[in-house]
Order: structure tokens, then C-alpha cells, then sequence
């Protein structure tokens, strides 16, 4: 029995995180901000200015997973997760003009873990049928995760002449759409079985956040941020999602950032039929932001 739970969980686990993986919508670390009073007005703020940050999310889970009202602690690394991944891309676009500005953020993810099972000659995993020693699992999933919605410049605070001793205030408000497939292959090699089965599943989420950027000497800079979501507006919705990032970054050039934090979610998301997932994320993240 401990073989199969330990060759179920990581199957399971990664299935999860790949549904969970909610998008980064990192701080505009690079434009400008609005002139405040006593200032000059910056003529960059009459223009749309553009922000494109390609990152990677370094996390790992942990957490509660029930399934038909039984619940299974998980707790799986990184490094875990990577052996799995085929294929994953995270962007976010975000358009500013003066307070107002506009996001979109992107994720597809293309995981593919597999588990080889076994349990006992005597005891069947399928009643009814000669012992089966031995079953191959394999889940393939595709998840595509939209985040999109607009901001506000509440203020700023300038505590220098120019834009590299101020900080600035945001709050955010939109949503965040996830789309998941699944494809489970299951192999009975002792008996000449196999069969397959695709599920597919959204969640659309509200959400209302705050972020903060602020200068701390020469072409460095720090950014917080953080959101709720979800609330449980709708069937389709999680109970509640927490969501804070905090990092540094390092201005290369008028048009280019280093960026390198940490992130942390907490997500609680119930359907019906005794499901339910209670998950914690964290992990370092990493990014380039470049502005047009």
C-alpha cells in the first residue's frame, strides 16, 4: 500500500500544481511615474508607454488534497515538478498612460508525470480478474492561465528630484481565468489492458490587489505586492486565493530591469462532490522587464 501512495502523489501533486499555478502579474518596474505636485509634469506620461516581463515561478507545493471526501497531504519540490514539465511559457504585457494603465498575462504549462504502480500478487486492482502485480499511469495536462484587468496610480511619495528617490502606489483590480485538460492513460501490462480518459475544468476568479515600488540607491529599486481573490462569488470560483510578491531589481538600462524575489500563493478552492484543494506555493522567482 505505501508503494502505491507514493507513486499516486507525485502524479496527483503535479496535476494539481499544474491547475493552480496562478500568474505572476509583476509590478511595472520601469516607467516612469506621474509628476507630483510642485513638479514639472514628465512628458512621458501623456504616452502610452509598454511593459513586456517574461519570468520563471521556481515554486514548490504544499498542502491538502481531498478527493470524494478523502483527503491526502502533499508536499512536493521544485525540482519534482521540473522532471515533469515539457514545456512551459509566462508572460505579462501592461500598458500605462499616465494613472491609468491596462494588463494581460499569459501561462501554459505542458506537464507529464508518470508513476509505475504495484501491489501485492494477492490483492487485485480490479475486482474480479486474476492478480495485478503491476499498472502504469501517465497524465498528460495542458493549462492555460489568463490574468487581466487595469490599475490605478493612487500616489506617489518623492523623496529626491528625479524619478530614482520616489515610490509609488497601485491598486489593482480584474480577474483570473484558468483552463485545465487532463489525459490519463492507464496501463495493465499483466493483463493486456489499457484505456484513457480526458476531463477538462475553468475557474474564473475576481480580484482586487495593492503594489508598491520604491527606489533604494542607484538603479536599484524594490517592488511589493499583494491580492486577494476569488471570494466565492460563483460556483465556478474559489472559496479565497492569497496571493504576495516581493523582490529586487536592478535597472540595466532606461529600457531594461533585472528582476529576482519571492513569491507566495495560498489557494482554497472547493467544488462540489467532496473535492477540495487547500494548497500553499512559494518559491523564488525570476524576470526580465523591458519597456517600449
Amino acid at each position: 500500500m505505501r508503494q502505491v501512495k507514493n507513486g499516486l502523489v507525485p502524479v496527483l501533486a503535479a496535476l494539481l500544481l499544474s491547475g493552480l499555478f496562478t500568474p505572476l502579474l509583476y509590478a511595472q518596474v520601469a516607467s516612469a511615474p506621474p509628476a507630483a505636485p510642485g513638479y514639472p509634469a514628465n512628458k512621458a506620461d501623456d504616452k502610452w508607454e509598454f511593459t513586456i516581463i517574461p519570468y520563471a515561478w521556481l515554486a514548490g507545493l504544499s498542502g491538502d488534497i481531498a478527493v470524494k471526501n478523502r483527503t491526502v497531504h502533499t508536499s512536493v519540490s521544485f525540482n519534482d515538478i521540473w522532471k515533469n514539465l515539457d514545456f512551459g511559457g509566462e508572460v505579462q504585457v501592461e500598458a500605462r498612460k499616465d494613472r491609468w494603465g491596462i494588463f494581460l498575462q499569459a501561462n501554459y504549462l505542458k506537464l507529464t508525470p508518470t508513476a509505475s504502480l504495484s501491489r501485492p500478487a494477492q490483492t487485485d486492482i480490479l475486482q474480479g480478474g486474476p492478480a495485478v502485480r503491476q499498472a502504469d499511469v501517465r497524465l498528460d495536462t495542458q493549462l492555460w492561465i489568463t490574468e487581466f484587468g487595469a490599475f490605478y496610480r493612487l500616489g506617489e511619495v518623492r523623496y529626491t528630484s528625479d524619478k530614482r528617490g520616489s515610490a509609488t502606489f497601485d491598486m489593482l483590480a480584474g480577474g483570473r481565468y484558468w483552463y485545465l485538460q487532463n489525459h490519463v492513460f492507464l496501463n495493465l501490462p499483466q493483463r493486456g489492458v489499457g484505456f484513457s480518459d480526458t476531463s477538462y475544468g475553468d475557474v474564473i476568479d475576481p480580484m482586487i490587489g495593492f503594489r508598491m515600488q520604491a527606489y533604494l540607491a542607484r538603479n536599484f529599486f524594490f517592488t511589493l505586492r499583494g491580492d486577494a481573490a476569488g471570494f466565492g462569488v460563483s460556483s465556478n470560483s474559489s472559496h479565497i486565493s492569497w496571493n504576495g510578491v516581493g523582490g529586487l531589481g536592478y535597472e540595466i538600462s532606461p529600457h531594461a530591469s533585472l528582476l529576482a524575489g519571492y513569491r507566495y500563493l495560498y489557494i482554497n478552492y472547493s467544488p462540489s462532490g467532496g473535492a477540495g484543494v487547500r494548497l500553499t506555493m512559494q518559491g523564488p522567482v525570476i524576470g526580465l522587464a523591458l519597456k517600449f
